[in-house]
Order: C-alpha cells, then structure tokens, then sequence
C-alpha cells in the first residue's frame, strides 16, 4: 500500500499550479510564499523560449523583463532578450544585452554566438572571429552546435563582404573609365547652325 504525505502531495501541487501560473502571477507566489524559485524552474524562461521560438520576440520581451525582476543575475534571460532585440532590429539593445550576459557569464555560448551574429551583420567580421575563438575555447573537443552556426554564419558574411568589394571596385573603375572620356556638348536639332552643322 502506497502512502501519501500531506506535506509531499501539497508541494506537488503546489509546484504545479506554479508551473500553470503566468510570470507576474509567480512572482506574487515567491513574494507571498518567501521561496524563491530556482532559475531554470522559472516557467517564465521557458515560456520566452517557446516564444523566441515562434517568431513572437515582444511577447518573449515581455517574459523576460519578469524573469529578469525575479533573477536579475541570469544570463540566458539576458542572452535571450538580446535575441530577441536582434530579431526586431533594435540592435543598441541587442548588443547591451548581450554583453550584460557576457559579464555575468562570460562562457556562455548563446551569448558568444550572438554577439559574433551581431558583429556579422555590421561587418565585423574580425569581432565575430573573436566570438567564435571564445566559443571553440569553451566548447574544447566537443562538437558544439554554436561552433557550427556562427562558422558558417561567418563564412556567408565572408561572402557578402567580397561581393560588396567587388561591386564597389567595379563602380570605381567605371568612374574612371568615364572621368577619361572627353565631354561633349549635347547637340540638339536647334543647335546645328549654332555649331555650323547644315
């Protein structure tokens, strides 16, 4: 016969309405109940995950500032806030974000891996070489995903910034090419007896 504590079977439930309670709704339960709850439990990281992962960055945004009330320490709140702003274009945001997550947590491969994105996309590519340096270190021997995203990321970036050198020399030399040319006055019907054209 099994038995039952009350005191297990009321942490299990309560465990589970907190899980099941929107993130003001757990805050108000750690200020009224005194237990904090462990980061990673934090229902509210999970749901901006699932957010972040469906395209809705505001509403992840808007998860985060309460996981980041209750642990203002967390560097994936941090590293997926700046995602987040990256996606929407704020990238003043993105790029302090980030590096907040990269104070508090400076091997943090998230963080690294978007950072190097961000660098990407303002051609920076030496800055994103940095990131992926830092996270081959962290990684070692293991096959980390990140290695891979941000290598070819930057291999993709590599390739943007060629063709836009090759677009620019292009347009340099055609600039040239007509700087050479002698002008010539446009000579309209009207024109010819000025020019002693018949």
């Amino acid at each position: 016969m099994t038995r039952f504590s009350f005191k297990t079977t009321g942490a299990a439930i309560a465990l589970a309405l907190f899980c099941a309670a929107p993130a003001p709704a757990a805050a108000q339960w750690e200020a009224d109940t005194g237990v904090t709850i462990p980061r990673r439990l934090d229902t509210g990281l999970t749901r901006a995950e699932f957010y972040l992962a469906e395209g809705k960055y505001t509403k992840a945004l808007e998860m985060l500032k309460y996981v980041l009330h209750r642990h203002p320490e967390s560097a994936d709140a941090y590293t997926y806030r700046g995602y987040a702003y990256l996606q929407l274009g704020d990238t003043p945001k993105a790029l302090t974000s980030l590096k907040r997550a990269l104070i508090i947590e400076p091997r943090h491969l998230g963080a690294n891996q978007y950072l190097g994105q961000y660098y990407i996309e303002k051609g920076e590519l030496e800055r994103a070489y940095e990131q992926l340096q830092v996270i081959r270190m962290v990684c070692g021997k293991t096959d980390c995903e990140e290695i891979r995203v941000l290598q070819s990321a930057i291999d993709k970036g590599k390739d943007k910034v060629v063709a836009a050198r090759k677009a620019r020399e292009e347009e340099e030399r055609r600039r040239r090419e007509d700087s050479w040319l002698p002008s010539m006055p446009d000579i309209t019907p009207d024109d010819t007896t000025q020019y002693g054209y018949q």
